[in-house]
This record gives C-alpha cells, structure tokens and sequence, in this order.
C-alpha cells in the first residue's frame, strides 16, 4: 500500500484534475448513459482481452551465505526454577528449558526474480518468486506443513503459509510464488487484483509484509489518497481441494478483512488513517447446519 500514491499515473487524465474538461460539459442524461457504459465496457475488456505484445520487466536479488552458533540456547547450565501450582496446591519443580546447546554450522541460499508483463502504460501483471530458499545439504521439510513462524493462525490465518511468502516452507525450497497480481491505472482510479502485499500501512515501523488474495481500489484527489480493499485470509467452502473435515461444507466459516483508508501529503511528509475490520467465522458452531453449501 506504501507505493499506491506513486504508482497512480495521474497525468495520464487531465479530465481528473479540472472540472472543464468537455467530456463532462455534456449535460444530455443520454449521453451521461452512453460514457458511462463505454467506460464499464473498457474495463471489462481491460481485464479480459488477450496481450499480443507485451513488455517484460525483470529484477531479482541472490543471496548465498553461512552461519555458525556456537551455542544455540545461549545457556551454560541446565535452568531449573520453582512456581506455584493454581490454588496453592504444591510446589513444582520445572525444567527452565534443558541444557545448554551445542554449535551449529551451515550455508544457506535464496533466489527472488520479480516479472512485470507490461501490456501498456496502465496495464500490468506484477509477480514475484522465490525459488530454491533452502540450506545446502540439508534436511527438507515436509510437504503440506505449515511453516508459519508466528501468523494470525488463532484467525486461521497465514497458518499454511512460509513467512512473506504465498507458499508453504517446502514450496519456498523448490519454488513459490509471492504476488501475482494485475495493475490497472484506469481514468477512475488504481485497481489492483490478486495476491498482493498486505499488512503495510505508513511507515515500516511495525509493519509485517504478507501476500493476501485482495481487490484493491484507490483513488488520488490533489493531495488526498483514498484506499479501499476486501481481502480473503481463509476460505472453507467445498471445493476439489477441500471435500471434507473442519467446515468443508460451509460458505460463511471464512476468515476475510474490510479495509478503507485515507491519507493526505504535504510538503514534508504525510498523514493518513486506516480502518480494518476481520471478519472471523472460522470458529462458528457448524452443528447447527448453518449455510450449507
């Protein structure tokens, strides 16, 4: 969300920033009518048409490094400690975490490549991947399990995912996708579909970059930038993938966010406000039948 008020060509479409502009000076509603049913036709065909020739855009980044710990508890003794069981029962005596650890030593790689099929100034598919993320040599993880290090699992969220990636870990070893998404600057503003960045707002401060499958709309108005997205962190409606188990057969046990936000810039710096609502039905009683698919 940081780069939207950037990437928002607005000097692509003076009618935008006067209100003499001729295409609005027309006053017949048939005319009215006709605009705006070409417009709508443009953004369909915009979403829909087929790209002969297109430019592509490529950047990356390689890393390959090595790491060694020579202690990988940072303890020098077994650490024991006393606490007190609920309602006073009795006193227990608790392992405070083991021994002390031993070195470790190891290399490790990542490749990301970054595509962008330019069809035209305002039309783009972004992507982005990272491909043999891996320790050389060593042990891979197992297919299908969650390698998430600390997402909204309590949500149901990110949990089958690899840390900033739209992949699990073992994906992330051989290869996986990040953002696939298409960028359409039109008359009426941003619209940005598919898997994107989330969970950026202002500055990096606090913020914790993750892919999440959104529809993103916004707009820039002089100074004022306006920011509205739906996003989908879990679905459990039935599908080919999913025929059974925990709310397989359920259309509303999801997990999905509401998001608008505003910002204003200035000469020497910005101000701005995001309101997000999470929606969680993941954890409804689905005993009771409810919305079966």
């Amino acid at each position: 969300m940081q780069d939207i008020e950037n990437v928002v060509a607005w000097g692509k479409y003076p009618f935008l920033q006067s209100r003499f502009y001729p295409l609005f000076n027309y006053k017949e509603e048939r005319m009215k009518k006709f605009w705006l049913v070409l417009l709508s036709l443009g953004l369909v065909m915009a979403f829909s048409v087929s790209a002969f020739a297109v430019d592509v855009k490529v950047s990356g980044e390689y890393y390959a490094a090595g790491m060694y710990l020579d202690n990988t508890t940072l303890r020098t003794t077994t650490e024991v400690y006393n606490y007190y069981v609920p309602y006073g029962q009795s006193v227990a005596v608790v392992d405070g975490g083991g021994p002390a650890g031993g070195s470790t030593a190891f290399f490790y790689q990542r490749l990301r490549v970054g595509m962008d099929f330019i069809v035209s100034p305002c039309l783009k598919l972004v992507t982005r991947f990272d491909a043999m993320e891996r320790i050389w040599g060593g042990s891979r993880s197992t297919p299908g399990s969650s390698g998430n290090l600390g997402g909204l699992s309590q949500l149901g969220t990110y949990s089958d995912y690899d840390i900033g990636s739209a992949g699990t870990t073992a994906e992330n070893q051989n290869i996986a996708f990040d953002y696939v998404y298409i960028d359409y600057t039109s008359p009426i503003g941003l619209f940005r579909v598919g898997y994107q960045e989330d969970e950026v707002w202002g500055t990096v401060f606090a913020n914790s970059s993750k892919p999440l499958g959104r529809i993103t709309y916004a707009v820039k108005v002089g100074p004022w930038t306006g920011v509205a997205y739906i996003g989908k962190f879990k679905d459990v409606s039935y599908s080919a993938v999913n025929t059974s188990g925990f709310g397989s057969n359920r259309t509303d046990a999801d997990v999905d966010q509401y998001v608008v936000a505003g910002n204003y810039s200035f000469k020497d710096g910005a101000v701005g406000l995001l309101i997000k609502h999470v929606r969680s039905a993941y954890g409804r009683d689905l005993s009771i039948n409810y919305k079966l698919t």
